[in-house]
Parts: C-alpha cells; structure tokens; sequence
C-alpha cells in the first residue's frame, strides 16, 4: 500500500474551547485528520466553512487558507501528517475543502 505512505508528524486527544479559535488565516505545510468525539467546532478551508461533529472523519490538506472556530467545546481525536505517495499527495494537493468521510 506505498500510495498511502505518510509521516506522521504528531497526534493525540485534543479538549478544544474557544481559545482554540484562530480567526485570522493561516497556512499549514502539513495534513491534519480529526475525528471529533463530543461536542463541535468549525473549520474553514479558503472560504468553505465545515462544522466538525462527532461521527465523521475530517481530512484537511495542507498549504490552503485555514481559520478554526470552536463556540463552546469539543474533544477531538487528532493527527498531522504529511504524504510520501504521489498519488496520496497528489489527490490531497486538488482538494479544495475540507474531506469529509463517511460523506454526507
């Protein structure tokens, strides 16, 4: 399965609240996947904005324009990666929004 190599840069469980909220853009040269487990928060990539809840798993690629937003609370399994597969990488690298899995 070498089309799904990645790095593993850092992950763990995550108690989000609202300082966790970034509003202001930013970039990440790196992946990130959350898996929500209570509660909610949102997420944009470019302009798209995402709610996170429990029972999907969220995808988000790297080196796009990212803002969080987290109203209350939410706990949340996370994971930043980067791809080694070109295929994985480059299937990453057309996403334009946040993947959402399993979808809606």
């Amino acid at each position: 399965m070498s089309s799904f190599s990645v790095s593993v840069i850092a992950g763990g469980l995550f108690h989000c609240d609202p300082r966790w909220s970034r509003p202001k853009a930013y970039r990440s040269d790196h992946c990130r996947i959350y898996v929500p487990i209570s509660g909610s928060a949102s997420y944009a990539l470019g302009g798209r904005w995402t709610e996170l809840r429990p029972g999907n798993v969220y995808v988000i690629p790297a080196h796009r324009e990212n803002r969080q937003r987290c109203d209350r609370a939410m706990r949340v399994h996370w994971l930043h990666f980067t791809a080694d597969a070109l295929p994985m990488a480059q299937r990453l690298a057309r996403s334009q929004e946040v993947v959402v899995w399993p979808e809606a």
